[in-house]
């Protein structure tokens, strides 16, 4: 009988240790700076084509942390597609539910990408089931919200158009901007996507960091910066917006006369810092090193995305 009791016991305090050693997004302690580095780390070999140690990776990181699956990453259908390229099929309709429930995962993707489709011919799931689980995750978002950023981001986009462009305009836009950025941050937090979902659940811009650097010099450094530092470490937005956002200070500052900390404003002109340590500096925030980008798009885009960019 005091055997048992020992061994429930031992159960009981695993699991409360199992429980404690996780990471949830927005914990109020939560460092997610060592998620970005092994998700750039699964990444680079996912692409060239090393799938059982990127799977390793990624099966790894998601027992200690809740999955983000950045926009441009899509970390968790890489995870899905690596699971299947290394035979490694436990958990696999599990694996592809979550997708769509919590990722709003595009059911043409499952249906096009030969090694989607495979993972989704193994699940059985059914059209019917696939669209009751995107169902259950348009009830995760608040789209009230979404349309509100949807709104801000076009009011943005229209005083920058071509021709004439007023001053009073922009400075009348990005206030208003600014104050809906406050009374979001107050009220909801950082809009991350498992609040207002992905680009692609209406193929609407719902990305911020172009607002975020039309605010004012006062609000980057008192207000939005701080805001954005605690958000990016809590795994709430990418490390990449917070970095834009402060190399954009670092120029408004000096009318972009300055230098670039991180280089995340891609203008060829534009001096860094601190070239020759630029890589580390970039890793301390968890973003990759300054070319990984580009490495990125050649491998998976080739010669298409060297057109765009010559």
């Amino acid at each position: 009988m005091r055997n048992c009791f020992l061994i429930v016991v031992f159960l009981f305090l695993c699991l409360i240790s199992c429980k404690s050693n996780y990471t949830r997004i927005g914990d109020k302690n939560a460092n997610y700076l060592p998620y970005y580095l092994k998700i750039n780390e699964a990444d680079s070999l996912y692409i060239v084509g090393n799938y059982q140690r990127s799977f390793e990776i990624l099966d790894s990181l998601f027992k200690k942390f809740e999955p983000i699956n950045l926009e441009g990453y899509s970390e968790y259908k890489t995870y899905i597609r690596t699971s299947v390229a290394s035979n490694n099929f436990n958990g696999l309709k599990k694996k592809v539910k979550k997708s769509f429930v919590n990722y709003g995962a595009v059911i043409s993707n499952y249906e096009q990408d030969s090694i989607l489709n495979i993972a989704l011919k193994k699940t059985g799931f059914t059209r019917k089931d696939l669209d009751s689980f995107l169902e259950m995750h348009k009830k995760k978002i608040n789209l009230t919200l979404r349309d509100t950023i949807e709104k801000m981001i076009e009011k943005d986009k229209s005083v920058r158009g071509k021709g004439y462009i007023s001053d009073d305009k922009l400075r009348e836009v990005n206030e208003e901007n600014m104050a809906l950025i406050k009374i979001i941050f107050d009220k909801y937090g950082y809009p991350s996507h498992s609040l207002i979902g992905y680009s692609l659940f209406n193929d609407k811009d719902i990305d911020l960091g172009a607002v975020f650097l039309h605010t004012s010099v006062k609000f980057k450094r008192e207000y939005l910066l701080p805001k954005l530092k605690d958000y990016s470490q809590r795994g709430f937005c990418l490390p990449q917006i917070y970095a834009g956002v402060y190399d954009r200070l670092l120029l408004d500052e000096t009318n972009f006369d300055g230098s670039q900390l991180y280089g995340e404003i891609k203008f060829k002109k534009l001096k860094l810092i601190n070239e020759s340590k630029v890589d580390s500096i970039r890793k301390s925030i968890g973003l990759p090193s300054l070319n990984y980008n580009k490495w990125r798009n050649e491998e998976l885009f080739g010669d298409f995305y060297k057109k765009l960019n010559n």
